[in-house]
């Protein structure tokens, strides 16, 4: 049986309904949809996002942290990936594979030049 766009919308779909009352099964489901849209050749930054917030929630923080570094790799100016890393790295006290924060380079930059 080959897997197809709809199996992994409805694995989401599960993911979604799971995430307050069995966010441990939403985990199974949404790791699951990934491997699936990886069979099918799609890296969805989207997806391990969603991965990462849920990781988040269940203070699983280094797996956490693995998967917004695979959301960076695909998608360098996600904010929310950018935060939710700060975070991570701030409570795990490091930071996300040594990436600079564009968000807060380009504060710097503008502090800078209005002196």
């Amino acid at each position: 049986m080959s897997t197809t766009n709809e199996d992994v919308l409805l694995k989401l779909q599960l993911a979604e309904s799971l995430r307050s009352e069995d966010p441990e099964r939403a985990e199974l489901f949404l790791r699951s949809a990934l491997r699936s849209a990886e069979a099918l050749g799609h890296s969805s930054p989207t997806l391990h996002l969603q991965l990462a917030e849920l990781l988040y929630r269940l203070r699983r923080l280094r797996q956490a942290l693995e998967q917004v570094e695979e959301v960076l790799e695909l998608d360098p100016f996600n904010l929310v990936a950018l935060k939710l890393g700060r975070a991570l790295g701030r409570a795990l006290g490091e930071s996300v594979r040594g990436r600079r924060d564009p968000a807060t380079d380009s504060a710097a930059s503008l502090n800078e030049s209005e002196r």
